[in-house]
């Protein structure tokens, strides 16, 4: 398993859906290891329609071959208005 950093936006801080996407994670046999909540900020442009959006940052653990159905998922979500998985540094 690979350690990842997970950055998403809601268009609020639902509770339901932050734990739809933690057992979307746990579903693929991944694991949640770390939460940030970086709250609501306001973004530089609109983005569909939206001019703020609540920040979230996650440290979760995946296989590597799990990432395209993960993201798949992810993009079919209305309530996440962007994401980045990205692989975090071994060393």
């Amino acid at each position: 398993m690979n350690s990842y950093e997970f950055v998403f936006i809601t268009k609020d801080g639902n509770k339901t859906l932050l734990d739809s996407t933690e057992k979307l994670i746990s579903d693929f046999k991944g694991k949640v290891s770390t939460k940030d909540d970086w709250g609501k900020k306001n973004f530089a442009y609109k983005i569909k329609g939206l001019t703020e959006g609540h920040y979230h940052v996650w440290e979760v653990m995946l296989e590597p071959s799990q990432l395209i159905e993960i993201k798949n998922k992810l993009n079919l979500n209305e309530e996440i208005v962007r994401y980045l998985i990205l692989k975090k540094d071994t060393k």
